[in-house]
């Protein structure tokens, strides 16, 4: 989204994909915290898919692969999903549902 860029604040990213109608994806372990999140998603029907990076390990390419081999399958989950969704790709490509 053009108005978004680093620093920016979770809440004004949300406001932000919900008026193009985008998903979220992202690595920004920030918004594992999808219950804080929770009434601004449903207000503004935004859904968004977090890579779970572990704990002190980060490997880009990591993130690259999961996408990319599981790319199909994620898209399938997208539109088949409810606004609002959140789901979390593991980097073994697992793509699990994140609950409210």
């Amino acid at each position: 989204v053009d108005s978004c860029g680093y620093g920016i604040d979770d809440e004004s990213i949300i406001e932000a994909f919900s008026q193009k109608n985008a998903v979220i994806i992202t690595h920004d372990q920030d918004f594992k915290r999808v219950k804080h999140y929770k009434p601004l998603l449903i207000q503004h029907r935004v859904g968004y898919v977090i890579f779970r990076v572990p704990k002190g390990v980060y490997h880009y390419w990591d993130i690259v692969k999961a996408f990319i081999n599981k790319w199909e399958e994620l898209k399938e989950k997208l539109s088949l999903a409810d606004h609002p969704f959140a789901f979390e790709v593991t980097k073994q490509g697992h793509i699990n549902p994140l609950s409210f």
